[in-house]
């Protein structure tokens, strides 16, 4: 199993009161692999993979609680770029988002990394709903990341 390996890393506490986290994720269910994707206001989003089915699942969990949800994915969600909105000022309630290429739609394309769909994860709703078309091509050649910001996602390429 390939589990989150952060050996070298740690968690500092700022404040000095220090509460102890489990930082290779063993309150998770058992999977063959656990990529850490993103993490967003004390949540992580992860992208899980078991022998079977071969397409992962993402879990959004608190390393601090233990606790932890598993999302549905999508079709393409092993191929695809995944990003986690979260903000508890203004609610519980979590967002994945999930930005397919066209190389993950179409396996007869390589090399297209125009985004062609949006997939949008909504916890509060328990489903995905998805956004295909827009005025201006999307492009992501190296995609390090975003910032959630009231109630928007922003994305730096």
């Amino acid at each position: 199993m390939d589990r989150c390996q952060y050996d070298s890393h740690g968690y500092r506490s700022l404040s000095g009161n220090w509460c102890p986290i489990d930082a290779s994720l063993s309150f998770l269910p058992e999977y063959k692999k656990i990529d850490l994707l993103d993490c967003c206001n004390g949540l992580l989003l992860c992208r899980c993979s078991k022998p079977y089915p071969e397409t992962p699942n993402y879990v959004v969990c608190n390393p601090a609680t233990e606790k932890w949800v598993t999302v549905p994915a999508n079709k393409w969600s092993s191929d695809s770029y995944a990003r986690l909105g979260f903000d508890p000022a203004i609610s519980s309630h979590f967002h994945v988002f999930e930005l397919a290429p066209a190389a993950a739609l179409n396996a007869n394309v390589k090399s297209d990394y125009n985004i062609e769909e949006v997939g949008i994860y909504s916890s509060k709703a328990g489903g995905w709903t998805h956004q295909i078309a827009w005025d201006d091509p999307i492009e992501i050649l190296y995609f390090t990341g975003g910032t959630f910001l009231s109630g928007l996602l922003y994305f730096t390429f």
